[in-house]
């Protein structure tokens, strides 16, 4: 991007903004924790994320179009695109939007159970590698080890949730913060307000498993309790931890963005790339707060 006369500060801050989106739309790790936390259906979760997700990535690309427009020196138009290298360039990516299609269709569909969507969807991936004639022996051992490291990672801090809530049950504390809040009868929208900030602080200090196991066990019984909607937390709370992740002053997007690039660029400089972005998803919080419909029409045409 600042080959193509990019802005330095546009540059770093949409590529620590969009990682974000990658938590929202499905298949989301940080979604299918968060269900198997809470008990939620894992599909309806999944799906969720799909609307709030495309409306994040609009709304950026609406702010970026908008910027450049009243000021051009942001970036330079580059006129020999056509749409033609525009649809070219997506021959690149066919395995992805054909194992997106195959996992969440057959899970939207009823098809298959989220459980056998994940394995028909590493088949699928597996048959793409060999399409493509890049699966080696050495490859398919790599990713056979990745596969089982980042399972014993995830089922470890799902046992920790697990017995850390049961704990929490058992010492009547989950029960004594929950009955507090309801009675001190404050509005519904001021206590989810509450814990938005409190996420929000927390995104900037750890990491989003590590914060889903510590207050889950007590955050949803509250949500439960106030009249919200599972599902639809679930996709307010993945947009808070996105938040967190750009979020001065221990963002950690902005931090991975500094050390990856290539590119001169102070820390500052990126933190006020971000900022731009930072307003955009407050943004989109509100509009999914005041319409909750537009993350639950998807999961309810499900059943």
């Amino acid at each position: 991007m600042v080959k193509l006369k990019v802005d330095k500060k546009l540059a770093a801050g949409c590529v620590a903004a969009s990682a974000t989106i990658a938590s929202m739309i499905p298949p989301s790790i940080i979604i299918i924790l968060y269900a198997i936390i809470t008990g939620v259906p894992i599909g309806k979760a999944l799906i969720a994320g799909f609307i709030p997700g495309l409306l994040s990535a609009f709304l950026y690309m609406s702010m970026i179009y908008i910027r450049v427009l009243r000021d051009p020196s942001l970036a330079v138009r580059i006129e020999e695109i056509t749409w033609k290298h525009r649809f070219k360039s997506l021959r690149g990516v066919w395995g992805i939007i054909v194992l997106f299609i195959v996992v969440m269709g057959g899970i939207y569909t009823g098809i298959v159970t989220p459980t056998e969507a994940g394995g028909i969807g590493a088949l699928g991936a597996l048959i793409i590698t060999i399409l493509l004639k890049k699966l080696t022996l050495s490859g398919f051992g790599a990713a056979l080890l990745d596969a089982v490291k980042i399972t014993s990672q995830i089922f470890i801090i799902i046992l920790g949730g697990l017995l850390f809530s049961r704990f929490l049950a058992v010492s009547g504390v989950a029960k004594l913060i929950v009955d507090w809040i309801i009675s001190s009868g404050a509005n519904r929208y001021l206590v989810l307000s509450g814990l938005m900030l409190m996420y929000i602080f927390l995104g900037c200090l750890l990491d989003a498993p590590s914060m889903m196991v510590i207050t889950l066990p007590v955050v949803f019984p509250i949500i439960k309790l106030l009249g919200f909607d599972g599902v639809w937390f679930g996709i307010i709370m993945t947009k808070i931890i996105e938040v967190g992740l750009i979020t001065p002053p221990l963002g950690l997007n902005v931090y991975i963005v500094k050390g990856a690039s290539p590119v001169p660029i102070k820390m500052e400089e990126v933190f006020k790339g971000v900022a731009w972005f930072l307003f955009m998803d407050i943004f989109t919080l509100a509009i999914l707060i005041a319409f909750p419909q537009i993350t639950l029409w998807l999961p309810n045409l499900v059943g």
